[in-house]
């Protein structure tokens, strides 16, 4: 789990990506501080030429967007709030219900990638 993969494995560097960009927005939910972010990261890839600034930039985007969600912008929930009034409201039971009729539907199969 913590080695190299194997030259034939399959290389898991874009769900990595993917999955570590998702999970930041998910975490760090703020449009303020998500904008400024990929500012950030734009400056230092455009200015200082840069590689990982990409990486910011994408993971401010993921922020914002999820801040948007959220409603939180520089860490105040109030201010987005007025904007989503109906999309707040809206009821979210339906998806843990869509999940446990997933999972009861579908047979668990083997992962398709070999952990030794």
């Amino acid at each position: 789990m913590y080695g190299v993969p194997r030259y034939n494995d399959v290389d898991p560097t874009l769900l990595v990506a993917i999955s570590y960009t998702l999970l930041f927005g998910i975490m760090f939910g703020d449009l303020g501080q998500g904008i400024i972010l990929s500012l950030v990261g734009l400056v230092a890839e455009k200015k200082f030429n840069l590689k990982l600034g990409g990486v910011g930039v994408r993971l401010g985007i993921s922020s914002a967007i999820f801040g948007v969600f959220f409603g939180s912008f520089f860490g105040n929930e109030e201010i987005l709030s007025e904007y989503f009034k109906g999309f707040i409201s809206y009821n979210f039971t339906f998806i843990p219900a869509f999940a446990i009729w997933y999972a009861a539907s579908h047979p668990a199969r083997p992962p398709p990638i070999t952990v030794i």
